[in-house]
């Protein structure tokens, strides 16, 4: 084989030990809803040959072993321990480790160490580095899975006295010492290169795994690879060149391509839109080898051919895609990481699925199972390989369980009381798993507890369209009960299984219950009569029980209508009218009737109400009164005619009129009314034209006493308008005003002026001679007075009298008082209330006065 075929199968395991170093604990920390590895806790011990051997005649070996080992360490979950027993003593990171003092990886932080290592002196191949591996892995506790393994070229070994054993030797003892090792852990077996040592043959009981192989040249990385599956296990994706495709969702993608120079790999979808990448990180050979050896043909060689990058893309969705990135690629691999969930869940006989919840009542149920994708599709893509299915279901603590390679289902019968739980795990691809208890499968935390069926729905529907009734006519009224029990109406035998419970509110009235064909009708009835039922606002409900066929009771709605009774019963009364209250006797067949009519709380009486009631006209407290009463047609009224024939006396005659039944609610009628009717021998009209001349006197004698002019009532001096003056000094005093005659047509009106005790000579007045001039229906203040003539008191002293408007001046050769006003002179004049007086003079003595005042009529 030539030099570029082994180059690209170091290239390819590398790829693959990478990649699965990434993947792996990528995937271990997926929670249930995409699958999940195994959670397993691993120690593995390497047993790594560094002899010169696997250094010289420019021998890879080395290099590919120290990059393995650091694949192997990236590949630890949290809690894994990865130890390095080296046959010779090697440097790392500045720390020297031998076969009793390993190089212990616990962290991705530690994985740079072994790029590190650095070998001091290969020498020769010591068989007690592996019962120190052995030892070393015993001593870990908690791990579920122990590893052992063995990379060597050796064909001779040495004992554990140094001494080198034959061919034959070694095989025997490395069979018996690897077989011995396999009953407590996995071991696994390389030989490399060109040794003429067999493959060691051993056996083990356990069940643990052991795989025990040799290559040479080209064949090594193969039987590594396989080595690294069995240990990790990873999926690869088959790819057309650089398109993909792929039926489920996938939670991860992993893209690794080998070549030099490799970067910015993307994956674009079939929109041309590329994929978000997580991350993107570049692979690369260790340049670290071996120190010094006494073999010149000795070389420590690196693999310069091991580079490229790896490119992670999160939540891929099913569909096709095409890879690109730059550089030159050798090889490229797709690993793959299937978004799937498991589900287990309870269907009934109609395909009603159940979760936590929901009631579980006893019948017949179907358990459905499988792998679904996000949408919750089941699927049985061929990219989840072999699936194995253990569903255990535990009815009553009993288990039962069921394995299977593909979705399926079974049924099963729960009755009432049973407890039914769920336990389901899959298994898919190289160790995915998922494992779920109820809680998790959408069930109830300990599974459903199936309860016996409940009785079921009831309604009760209560109809009528009447929402008034009359009370006389209520027992003519009737609501109709429907009942439905789980969407079917009841009716016939069933209905024998109900019991209907009616009520009535408001009031006394009552209530009972009727068969019908579809239900029953609740009919309303009186409290004895009806006028012993009350009138008023009702509300009737009703509910009813059914007893189902497995003698369950299940218990309808309250159902209510509201309704009104009114009191149709009503007040009876009589109204006349007497359209001719006098009669002349002669002409009593001519005279119009009496009206009387009957009527109801203001409306009148319907012709059945009105032929129930009775009518009777008579004379009032026993007086002889002949008329007859005849019912109208289509009125609720009595026509009364007088009998001319009777004998009549003269003057008022006295009726009543009596009507008496009953009304529809059974209440006695009564109501009565009186009137009375005047006959005479002389028509009407001579008694208004008497009473019409009657009249006319009177108001002319009315109009003739209003109309008569009378003075007023009397005349006084204003209260304080009086103003008294001598010889220019102000005296108090009111003057004095009185008049005779008041209220008559004639008479006089006097006025005298106040008194001055120091001035008894200072003192003069008047007295007028006065007639009436306003009618007496004036009020007596507003009447005018007409003054015919004029003489004044103590006429020596005066000199001037004023009244009102009128001035009145006394001749010194007669000694007479003349009005100014010649109108006065010839025809008097008038004064009014409030007119105002003056009188001045001189006295013998010499001494001057004079006097004001208002006059005030009463």
């Amino acid at each position: 084989m030539n030099k570029s075929t082994k180059e690209r199968r170091h290239m390819r395991l590398v790829c693959m030990i990478l990649v699965a170093a990434l993947l792996i604990p990528m995937t271990v920390c997926r929670v249930h809803a995409a699958g999940t590895k195994k959670a397993t806790r691993r120690s593995i011990a390497i047993v790594f040959d560094n002899s010169f051997s696997m250094y010289m005649n420019g021998e890879t070996a080395w290099c590919n072993a120290t990059y393995a080992m650091e694949v192997f360490a990236s590949m630890m979950n949290e809690g894994d321990t990865l130890m390095i027993y080296p046959m010779h003593p090697i440097t790392a990171e500045g720390t020297e480790y031998t076969e009793d003092s390993p190089l212990v990886i616990r962290s991705a932080s530690d994985v740079a160490k072994i790029r590190d290592i650095y070998t001091l002196d290969a020498q020769d191949t010591p068989i007690t580095t592996l019962d120190r591996a052995y030892e070393g892995l015993a001593r870990e506790s908690g791990a579920d899975q122990k590893w052992l393994i063995v990379l060597t070229d050796g064909t001779n070994f040495n004992d554990e006295e140094n001494r080198e054993m034959s061919v034959d030797e070694t095989q025997e003892v490395l069979s018996q010492r690897l077989g011995e090792f396999s009953n407590a852990v996995n071991v696994m077996y390389l030989g490399i290169g060109g040794s003429k040592l067999k493959v060691p043959s051993f056996s083990s009981d356990t069940g643990l795994q052991t795989y025990v192989t040799r290559g040479s040249g080209d064949k090594v990385l193969p039987e590594l690879t396989a080595m690294c599956n069995m240990i990790f296990g990873r999926n690869e994706l088959r790819a057309g060149g650089n398109n993909v495709s792929f039926d489920l969702p996938m939670t991860q993608l992993i893209v690794f391509v080998q070549g030099a120079n490799i970067s910015d790999i993307s994956l674009i979808n079939e929109a041309g839109q590329p994929v978000t990448r997580s991350w993107e990180r570049a692979t690369r050979y260790s340049e670290k080898g071996c120190g010094r050896h006494q073999n010149p043909s000795f070389a420590a060689v690196p693999d310069t051919n091991l580079q490229g990058a790896l490119a992670a893309f999160p939540e891929v969705d099913a569909g096709q895609y095409t890879l690109s990135y730059t550089g030159s690629a050798q090889s490229v691999t797709v690993y793959y990481e299937p978004e799937v969930d498991l589900v287990a869940y309870l269907e009934d006989e109609f395909g009603a699925r159940y979760v936590d919840g929901d009631e579980v009542h006893p019948g017949k149920y179907t358990v459905k199972y499988g792998l679904v994708d996000k949408e919750h599709n089941f699927t049985s893509s061929s990219l989840l390989k072999d699936i194995d299915y253990k569903i255990t279901c535990y009815k009553n603590g009993t288990p039962e369980e069921i394995q299977s390679k593909k979705a399926g289902s079974f049924d099963l019968v729960l009755d009432a009381d049973d407890k039914l739980d769920i336990t389901a795990a899959a298994s898919y691809l190289d160790g995915y798993y998922i494992e779920k208890n109820a809680a998790e499968l959408g069930w109830p935390l300990g599974g459903f507890d199936v309860i016996p069926r409940p009785a079921g729905s009831l309604e009760l529907k209560l109809a009528g369209d009447q929402e008034v009734f009359k009370l006389s006519e209520l027992e003519s009224g009737s609501f109709d009960v429907t009942l439905v029990y789980d969407g079917e109406v009841l009716s016939g035998a069933d209905l024998d299984k109900v019991e209907l419970k009616p009520g009535l509110t408001g009031g006394n009235a009552g209530c009972v219950a009727e068969r019908t064909e579809d239900g029953f009708r609740i009919n309303l009835r009186f409290n004895g009569t009806a006028a012993e039922t009350e009138p008023g606002t009702y509300t009737l409900t009703a509910s009813a029980t059914y007893t189902n066929e497995d003698g369950q009771v299940a218990e309808s709605n309250e159902a209510s209508r509201e309704f009104q009774v009114d009191d149709d019963g009503f007040t009876l009364s009589i109204d006349l009218d007497i359209q001719q209250h006098y009669f002349e006797l002669r002409k009593m067949g001519s005279g119009k009737p009496i009206i009387a009519h009957l009527s109801k709380d203001g409306t009148p009486l319907s012709p059945e109400e009105f032929a129930a009631i009775s009518f009777v006209v008579e004379g009032q407290s026993g007086e002889p009164f002949s008329a007859a009463a005849t019912p109208l047609p289509d009125q609720s009224a009595y026509e009364i005619r007088l009998d001319p024939g009777a004998d009549w006396s003269t003057g008022f005659h006295h009726f009543v009129c009596r009507a008496a039944g009953t009304d529809p609610v059974g209440h006695e009628l009564a109501a009565q009314a009186s009137g009375s009717v005047e006959i005479q021998r002389y028509p009407v009209w001579l008694r208004w034209l008497i009473g019409f001349l009657v009249a006319a006197l009177l108001t002319a004698l009315i109009l003739s006493y209003l109309n008569a002019k009378v003075l007023p009532k009397g005349v006084t001096v204003k209260s304080g308008s009086t103003k008294f003056n001598v010889d220019s000094n102000k005296v108090g005093g009111n003057a004095i005003g009185n008049l005779s005659g008041g209220g008559k047509k004639h008479g006089s009106l006097e006025l005298r002026g106040p008194r001055a005790n120091s001035y008894p000579l200072a003192k003069g007045g008047f007295v007028l001679t006065v007639e009436a001039k306003s009618p007496r229906r004036v009020k007596s203040s507003n009447r005018g007075i007409h003054v015919k003539s004029l003489d004044p008191v103590n006429a020596s002293t005066v000199t001037m009298i004023q009244i009102g408007t009128v001035t009145y001046r006394k001749d010194p050769q007669t000694n007479k008082f003349l009005p100014t006003s010649k109108s006065a002179q010839t025809g008097g004049f008038d004064i009014s209330n409030n007119a105002q007086c003056t009188v001045s003079g001189t006295t013998v003595e010499g001494t001057s006065f004079y006097y004001t005042c208002n006059l005030k009529f009463l």
